[in-house]
């Protein structure tokens, strides 16, 4: 948690985050701006259960880096006032059955 703005913590985590690919930006599930789908083909609509996953709870706004496979998430929540919730999970999936 952190007395920064919202913003102000998208803005810190989406410049650490490109260094693992295009940072692609969510809110409740829906892409913000550009890209809407990274060349990797990650995409906001994917696994629901991963804004879970990040503080525990649906959080508000999500960065995401990476690819399907192997992402990383920073999901922000502003439902307090004055304060910003914020978690971060790096995500390995393992491969299907058919190697994919």
């Amino acid at each position: 948690m952190t007395t920064d703005s919202p913003e102000q913590v998208l803005e810190f985590y989406r410049k650490r985050l490109a260094k693992y690919g295009e940072v692609l930006e969510c809110d409740h599930g829906k892409p913000v701006g550009a890209p809407t789908v990274t060349k990797s083909g990650l995409t906001c609509g994917e696994h629901t259960s991963w804004r879970r996953a990040v503080n525990g709870s649906a959080v508000d706004h999500e960065l995401r880096a990476g690819i399907p496979e192997h992402l990383r998430i920073v999901g922000i929540d502003s439902t307090e006032l004055g304060k910003t919730k914020f978690g971060l999970v790096a995500l390995v999936l393992p491969k299907d059955k058919h190697g994919k």
